[in-house]
């Protein structure tokens, strides 16, 4: 049975979702959606686990006034109430990555493992856009100056739902609608005020210790592949879900799996992911037989 709790965070009262019994999963959304972006990933995973999804300040459901805060200290007061005693595996899609890899190098022993679908990396060099790329940029800051959010809306779409390198179109139906709906709501939000999480990941990544994945699809510009494999060396093609012998997630399945890696990052596409693995904790993901739909 689902359940629905507002967990108090200084002046935020974060909206969180949660099924299942088991060892716990909680799900980090990206910049462009909220937690209704892993409803299938909630519904694969609730039948043996505890899973969890909230949205963010600025997002979906969430309320609270304008204040200074910390994502991070935000997401562990999630775990500190819905968690239990035993420690989550974090999954993260895009700026939901970032947040997953900064709890994991200021809280180390309260992780167990992470999942990462193309995140963020605070501290990564700059990208260094195609011409298409720049061309579409261009055109979002000139939507945003000029209060146009749903032409803003749609460019999003474009980027981060079809892919920068895919055919634009290519999600439709109710993964645009959704995509849309949850991007409308991020774009009206007013500012919650100041992140205090400014200190940077990118040259501490040898300081995750936990098993970790990091999948990216075919379609995600070539500028992020590079960023993460640069900036985890370790990163390499995975094989199989095992750390210590056992799967990170006991029912992650090929098939739940796939929609993990498909449905969570809005620039996949078919094809294999990369991993990133400490060099003493193997953690790796049997590539995910992903098919046209991502969402």
């Amino acid at each position: 049975m689902t359940t629905h709790h507002r967990i108090a965070s200084g002046q935020a009262a974060l909206a969180v979702e949660a099924v299942g019994q088991g060892d716990p999963v909680v799900f980090l959304h990206a910049n462009v959606c909220d937690s209704r972006m892993w409803q299938h990933q909630i519904a694969a995973l609730g039948a043996d686990h505890r899973v969890i999804a909230y949205d963010r300040r600025g997002f979906g459901g969430t309320q609270g006034g304008r204040e200074a805060f910390s994502s991070v200290e935000d997401l562990m007061a999630v775990v500190d109430a819905m968690a239990g005693s035993a420690p989550p595996v974090l999954v993260g899609c895009s700026q939901g990555g970032k947040i997953a890899i900064d709890t994991a190098l200021r809280h180390p022993a309260r992780i167990r493992a992470l999942v990462l679908i193309a995140p963020s990396i605070g501290g990564a060099p700059e990208a260094v856009h195609s011409p298409s790329i720049a061309a579409l940029l261009a055109r979002q800051t000139a939507a945003k100056a000029a209060g146009d959010l749903d032409a803003v809306n749609a460019i999003k779409a474009r980027l981060w739902l079809d892919g920068p390198l895919a055919a634009e179109g290519r999600m439709a139906g109710e993964a645009r609608r959704l995509f849309l709906d949850m991007n409308a709501i991020a774009l009206r939000a007013p500012s919650p005020g100041p992140n205090r999480d400014t200190a940077l990941a990118y040259g501490r990544l040898g300081e995750i210790a936990v098993p970790t994945q990091v999948l990216w699809g075919s379609s995600t510009s070539r500028t992020s592949r590079t960023a993460a494999a640069t900036s985890w060396p370790s990163c390499r093609t995975p094989r199989d879900t095992l750390w210590r012998g056992r799967p990170i997630c006991r029912a992650w399945t090929r098939r739940s799996e796939s929609r993990l890696s498909c449905a969570a990052s809005s620039t996949a596409s078919t094809g294999p992911p990369a991993t990133a693995r400490h060099p003493r904790r193997q953690a790796s993901v049997s590539r995910p037989g992903c098919g046209r739909r991502r969402r």
